[in-house]
């Protein structure tokens, strides 16, 4: 008996000591923010300077981070403006500082390597962002017309990046090209090295805790419809955010060398949220609405009073 209890003894402190050598941000994720996950202050959309954040942990809920080689060639930062020009960022502990060259829809990219083991794991996320600086009234224009020669869906992998969510254009039941809503289908490819690949597992996530499980189709690409799953007052809140985030993993078996060391294998990770609102055909819905309730109280109302008018002509028939 007392052989029994040491051998489960010795068991649960196997597994603790297990539990204990995993690490606890194993399965957390890091992902760009533009605000301070903990003060919520971000810098001003109008500014070309611009500061965004870090952050890591089981989405939505996350901290700053600040990677172990931060400041070394292991973290970099990448920012691509409209034209694709490729813009070197500085990366600052948890935060990200880089100034935006033109107005237009940019992309904020953040790298870090780490050799675990026979392992090479490359983390990426990215984050895309509309910047006013400039003549933006114009842009915003253009890009509700769709008529924007840097259209934010469907450009090509950018060369520095190994591992890319590329966003396609939405399937929309709206006509307001500019942002996303519930409703709306995203489609989204994955590539690396500057290929699409068809089989990723895809994750997203909401900041309400909605997630889904997804793989590309046959023709590569990975759908789903954003859900409605907060109910607000819209009428109190006209411009009240959702988010979401995009999450994609894959490994592969190739050998090499990183800062002198061997490794047999490369696993690369990357996300990129998105901001959504709720659909626009509520919205819309409202009037509708409102004209079929307008006109059965005409037609009722119409009815009373032909009603009204016979009755008194009766009356006075019959006087």
């Amino acid at each position: 008996m007392r052989g029994i209890n040491k051998f489960f003894q010795f068991t649960g402190l196997g597994l603790m000591a297990l539990l204990a050598l995993c690490p606890a941000s194993a399965s957390a994720s890091i992902w760009l923010s533009q605000a301070d996950p903990a003060s919520g202050c971000c810098t001003s959309s109008n500014s070309p300077d611009k500061t965004f954040y870090i952050v890591s942990g089981e989405y939505p809920k996350g901290a700053l981070y600040t990677s172990s080689t931060s400041g070394s060639e292991d973290t970099v930062a990448y920012a691509v403006d409209p034209g694709g020009k490729i813009h070197d960022a500085y990366v600052d502990g948890s935060a990200i500082h880089f100034r935006a060259p033109l107005q237009g829809h940019h992309w904020l990219f953040y790298q870090q390597r780490e050799l675990r083991g026979d392992t090479l794991h490359v983390s990426l996320a990215k984050y895309r962002f509309y910047n006013q600086h400039g003549d933006a009234g114009e842009s915003i224009l253009k890009e509700i017309r769709g008529r924007t020669i840097d259209s934010k869906f469907g450009r090509p992998p950018v060369e520095v990046i190994p591992f890319e969510i590329i966003l396609q254009k939405p399937l929309q039941d709206h006509h307001i090209s500019c942002c996303m809503y519930s409703g709306d289908t995203v489609r989204l490819k994955i590539f690396h090295d500057q290929q699409p690949l068809s089989d990723v597992p895809v994750k997203v996530v909401t900041d309400t805790g909605w997630s889904a499980a997804l793989r590309p189709g046959a023709d590569e690409m990975v759908s789903f419809e954003i859900p409605r799953n907060t109910y607000v007052d819209t009428t109190k809140d006209k411009h009240h955010k959702q988010h979401l985030l995009i999450t994609a993993d894959y490994a592969v078996d190739a050998e090499g060398s990183y800062q002198g060391q061997p490794y047999r294998r490369v696993h690369y990770s990357t996300t990129e949220p998105i901001d959504f609102g709720p659909s626009p055909l509520e919205w819309a819905a409202k009037m509708p609405a409102f004209l079929v309730v307008f006109a059965v109280i005409l037609v009722c109302g119409f009815g009373v009073f032909l009603y009204r008018l016979w009755i008194r002509k009766r009356r006075l028939a019959s006087a």
